[in-house]
């Protein structure tokens, strides 16, 4: 998947992601007499049982799914939880390595060219959960992905002056190569404030995109 391509994707994911936040939160038609759904956008944060909204990976994920099928114009195929190639252990405990008689593991989503290779490995995350959280998928798509190009997107509902150097120091730049961010494209949606997030490796920092708008594409 071409980097433009992946891109517009993105913004329209995050676009989406923002109008539901604002006005598809399921907990919001018990505040609001005659309260509706914003029209534009299919995609609703259910109510959890204390009340709350559940705003998680699930919602990421499928969102993106869906932008990706309205923007595909053929060129594409798709996989979602794919098998993985190798066999891994350590996930449950928190120790992810590439383990020969451990089990298979599974990609969130796989792209596809026409002659079934797979060309792009797509991993999702919602909020800031525990290093090996991290580190299973980064595993993952350093074994597998040299020959693909692999993205790790981020949901968070919202973000202060510490939530990214948390993450890069305690996650994504670990000292093993194996379960560090390497080579692969980090991107973070913030929820409240529709704004897109990039690692840039050169400065080892979490940086906001600014150069994507939609009518770029």
């Amino acid at each position: 998947m071409d980097k433009e391509f992946f891109f517009s994707i993105l913004k329209n994911t995050a676009d989406a992601l923002h109008i539901a936040y604002k006005c598809n939160q399921e907990n919001k038609c018990d505040q609001k007499s005659n309260y509706e759904f914003d029209q534009s956008c299919r995609l609703v944060f259910p109510k959890k049982r204390d009340g709350s909204s559940r705003i998680s990976e699930q919602e990421l994920r499928f969102e993106f799914i869906h932008q990706l099928l309205k923007k595909n114009q053929d060129r594409y195929w798709y996989s979602i939880e794919t098998p993985t190639g190798k066999s891994y252990s350590g996930f449950v405990t928190g120790q992810p390595v590439q383990d020969d008689n451990g089990q298979s593991g599974e990609f969130d989503l796989s792209i596809f060219d026409k002659k079934g290779e797979r060309i792009t490995l797509v991993e999702f995350k919602a909020h800031n959960p525990k290093p090996a959280d991290y580190q299973k998928d980064l595993l993952k798509m350093n074994t597998e992905g040299k020959n693909t190009v692999c993205y790790f997107i981020q949901l968070l509902e919202s973000v202060d002056s510490g939530t990214f150097k948390n993450i890069i120091n305690k996650k994504l730049l670990s000292t093993d190569q194996n379960t560090s961010i390497g080579n692969i494209n980090y991107f973070c949606i913030v929820l409240d404030k529709n704004e897109i997030y990039q690692y840039n490796a050169r400065i080892k920092q979490i940086e906001k995109v600014s150069i994507i708008t939609t009518n770029q594409f």
